[in-house]
C-alpha cells in the first residue's frame, strides 16, 4: 500500500509587517528571507514588507529574529490566503476582482498589533 504525504493547503498564509523605522526595511527583508527561506516583498509603504508563509512557528521565529536584531515592529498581521490567492495558486491566473466585496488586502485575518514598551 502506498502512503500518501499529508496534503498541504493550497497557497500559503501571508505575513505583513510594518516597521517603526523605514531605514531598517532592507535589513528586515534580508533577515526574514534568510530565516524563512522564501522571498520577502517590499510593500509600497516604505516601512512595510510581506511574505507568504504557512507555518505559524516560523512566523514567530522570524519576528523574534527581527527583535534580536533590534528591528522594532510597529504591527504585523498573519492570516490564511484569500480566495484570490488560492485561485492564483491553482490556476496561475489572477482573478482581477475589483467589484464589491474585494478587500484588496491579499489575506483574511485578524490584525495583531505589537507594541513594544520603551525602556
Amino acid at each position: 500500500m502506498r502512503v500518501r504525504p499529508p496534503r498541504r493547503p493550497v497557497g500559503a498564509g501571508a505575513l505583513h509587517v510594518r516597521l517603526t523605522d523605514p531605514a531598517q526595511r532592507l535589513e528586515a527583508q534580508r533577515l526574514l528571507a534568510q530565516h524563512l527561506d522564501v522571498p520577502v516583498s517590499l510593500e509600497p509603504d516604505p516601512a512595510a514588507l510581506s511574505v507568504r508563509v504557512d507555518d505559524p512557528e516560523l512566523v514567530a521565529a522570524g519576528l523574534a529574529q527581527l527583535a534580536r536584531a533590534s528591528i522594532t515592529v510597529t504591527n504585523f498581521a498573519f492570516g490564511q490566503p484569500s480566495l484570490d490567492e488560492v485561485f492564483l495558486a491553482l490556476t496561475g491566473h489572477d482573478t482581477e476582482s475589483t467589484g464589491p466585496g474585494a478587500t484588496g488586502t491579499g489575506f483574511t485575518s485578524t490584525d495583531i498589533t505589537s507594541t513594544e514598551a520603551h525602556s
